[in-house]
């Protein structure tokens, strides 16, 4: 049974880990109306990304993008913001 010890002590550490992550409350709400409204017959642009890098703050030894570049045209969607239900 104390060969198990160490393990506990992990999941233990692993599970409140997971419970800060739950709880934060991110820095930016993407979810408020607050804000100005950009008409979108009005600006009409193109983006550009160029050499693009993140690493995730609970995990800033790990990277997620690394030099990632793309365009986006006026118009175009790039991703759909989805409800997840679980």
């Amino acid at each position: 049974m104390f060969a198990f010890v160490p393990d506990v002590s992990s999941a233990k550490a692993a599970a409140s880990d997971i419970i800060k992550l739950i709880d934060s409350v991110p820095e930016i709400d993407s979810d408020s109306t607050e804000g100005k409204v950009v008409d979108n017959q009005v600006i009409k642009g193109r983006l550009e990304f160029r050499n693009i890098h993140f690493r995730c703050p609970t995990r800033p030894g790990v990277r997620v993008l690394c030099e990632l570049s793309f365009d986006v045209e006026p118009g175009t969607d790039i991703a759909r913001r989805s409800q997840w239900v679980g």
